[in-house]
């Protein structure tokens, strides 16, 4: 049986990740399906919906509840940017003037 995960809507929204598969399911039973979301660039509310059985090809007798949405706050991500700097003298003497001579950032991370 197939069960897909929208961002929105299933009508408008984007689907998350690819469709999933449980073997199957009894009525008033439980399954657990999960799938990677890119948070990338979601920031803040999103409505998340998972639907099971999307084109109605297993004979129930409700159809209707086979959708179901959960809001979700995604938060910003916080990086702490390091730098090195390193430096023409290992010592210094108080109001001695400091040049840099090199610096470079610690964190190599694309967000």
């Amino acid at each position: 049986m197939k069960v897909q995960f929208y961002d929105g809507d299933p009508i408008n929204g984007t689907q998350i990740w690819e469709n999933q598969t449980i073997a199957s399911i009894n009525a008033s039973e439980n399954k657990t399906v999960s799938v990677f979301w890119n948070t990338t660039g979601e920031g803040g509310d999103n409505i998340i919906w998972v639907v099971v059985d999307p084109s109605n090809s297993i004979k129930e007798s409700n159809e209707e509840n086979n959708k179901a949405k959960k809001s979700i706050f995604v938060g910003a991500l916080n990086i702490l940017h390091i730098l090195q700097a390193k430096t023409d003298k290992n010592v210094y003497f108080e109001g001695e003037e400091v040049h840099r001579k090199k610096c470079k950032s610690l964190v190599k991370q694309n967000i």
